[in-house]
């Protein structure tokens, strides 16, 4: 099993920047993933390699404005994929615009440090804690 991390930018024009594809990141490349992306407007994937047919699947950060919303993808033992992501008092109620698309604004932070955290997590144990992520 290889974990895979990678993802891209978008500069002022909406133009992509992809970031290098690494396999099996260690902390320090996933720190400075972690913190290019939360700083700028882009999205940023940390993968399992096979898909695994049980449990966590992939980690993914969009980031905007200061935000970054995290999602958790999972297989269930159903059959059916479900998603988990944090709940933040930071950003406020109701729904909130994260490249494009509505999330619940609970679901986004501006605290950089918990995406690092939950990242580091996921490539160390291929889940993230239960407290961290509903």
């Amino acid at each position: 099993m290889k974990k895979l991390l990678g993802g891209y930018i978008l500069d002022g024009e909406a133009k992509r920047h992809q970031l290098d594809l690494v396999e099996n990141p260690d902390d320090h490349v996933i720190d400075d993933y972690v913190t290019q992306v939360a700083s700028e407007r882009g999205v940023l994937q940390l993968t399992i390699s096979p898909e695994p047919d049980l449990g966590p699947i992939d980690l993914t950060m969009y980031a905007e404005n200061g935000r970054v919303l995290l999602m958790l993808a999972e297989h269930h033992a159903d059959g059916d994929i479900g998603v988990r992501t944090i709940v933040s008092d930071g950003i406020g109620d109701g729904l909130a615009s994260m490249l494009g698309e509505k999330y619940p604004a609970q679901a986004m932070t501006r605290d950089a440090g918990i995406a690092r955290l939950t990242f580091k997590q996921f490539s160390r144990g291929r889940d993230v804690s239960q407290l961290l992520m509903k």
